[in-house]
């Protein structure tokens, strides 16, 4: 099993107001690249504690993470992180020229030295909302431009190419990427339209702040997918991002994290707009997908394995001990090979930021390799 740290992009300043979009009036040159430069640090960190992925992603008008180009950032990693992996857990697809990114995409991995793995959202409707895209046309969108991207990246010869959301009358990416044909590739894989097409063209799926009943879902269903196109994913071709807090007991790490709302660093950007109805759904539902596929998964699983006794199914919260129990259950419910984890969180000083990464790793990395 692997794991992954996600590059902690937050603004430093703990005074802020909640809820999306936050005024740009609140902005301080100095934090901000006082910011800036503590990510890099929490990164090469990370690198050196022996982490297999530092991993980035992609939001807007928001303090919590200071990304809205993750392709920028992911310049900056690859000289400062030498050894591990830079897992680009994004962009938005629907939100970006297709050809420009596979253009970005190939430079970082050739600036990694074929270490980046390659990351594509639809997103979520504030994110559709930024920068005006229509909500029901997003995944159509996406598909397209993926499809694009993939060809762009394979083509020997410049090719034209007549979509419905994408026209380009000459295609000749420069440069290629450097990993042969091009670097893995996850996708979302939250919705079941989702888990269809990372089957279709063997994807890995990465799912964020699910409960495991739904991971069991969704994972479950992809692998129903990938059996039915003729393959089977590797563990690694399996991610869960959430929260992970480390302490040296878990009174301790309870204490830390539950007057900060530690969990609920994502909250106003992932939760605060789903409440307006105009934006339009966030993925497909489920239940009512698994009734439309005809689809019985088996959760027997979940009866026969005990829950942590300190774990609610949510963060990685606890005693080193309590964060590698938390984490072989996600791992012998779900299947999940590779964690990414989020060190960083409201209320949480920089100091207990690092002193919960550093104890991960010395305590609990090396234990969880041979799940």
């Amino acid at each position: 099993m692997k794991a992954a740290m996600l590059c902690p992009t937050s603004y430093q300043d703990r005074d802020l107001p909640s809820g999306w979009p936050v005024g740009g009036g609140h902005w301080n040159a100095g934090k901000g690249m006082q910011s800036m430069s503590a990510a890099l640090e929490m990164a090469e960190r990370a690198d050196d504690l022996g982490f297999d992925w530092v991993s980035l992603t992609e939001h807007h008008y928001s303090p919590r993470i200071l990304s809205p180009n993750p392709m920028v950032l992911g310049g900056a990693v690859s000289q400062r992180v030498k050894r591990a992996k830079i897992a680009v857990l994004g962009p938005i697809l629907p939100l970006v020229n297709p050809i420009r990114l596979a253009e970005e995409y190939a430079v970082l991995d050739n600036l990694s030295g074929g270490r980046l793995i390659a990351g594509f959202l639809r997103g979520i409707p504030n994110e559709f909302q930024t920068y005006g895209v229509n909500p029901a046309e997003t995944r159509d969108v996406f598909e397209e431009a993926l499809s694009l991207i993939l060809r762009a990246w394979t083509e020997p010869e410049p090719f034209a190419w007549e979509g419905r959301h994408f026209r380009y009358r000459m295609v000749s990416v420069w440069p290629r990427p450097a990993q042969d044909p091009y670097p893995p590739i996850y996708m979302s894989g939250k919705a079941p339209e989702s888990g269809i097409f990372a089957a279709r063209h063997h994807f890995g799926m990465s799912l964020s702040f699910n409960s495991l009943e739904e991971c069991l879902d969704s994972v479950g269903f992809y692998r129903q997918q990938c059996e039915a196109a003729g393959w089977q994913p590797t563990p690694d071709q399996v991610l869960y991002r959430h929260f992970c807090y480390v302490a040296e007991t878990d009174e301790e790490a309870k204490r830390d994290t539950e007057p900060s709302h530690f969990g609920h660093f994502f909250a106003p950007i992932v939760a605060g707009p789903r409440a307006n109805a105009q934006l339009g759904p966030v993925d497909g539902d489920w239940t009512g997908a698994r009734l439309r596929e005809g689809q019985t998964l088996d959760k027997t699983l979940t009866a026969t394995l005990e829950r942590p006794p300190v774990w609610e199914g949510a963060a990685f919260i606890g005693s080193p001990d309590s964060v590698l129990e938390q984490i072989r259950y996600a791992h012998d419910v779900a299947g999940i090979g590779v964690v990414d984890l989020i060190f960083a969180g409201e209320g949480v000083s920089r100091e207990q930021t690092i002193r919960s990464l550093e104890l991960f790793a010395r305590e609990v990395l090396p234990r969880i390799r041979n799940l």
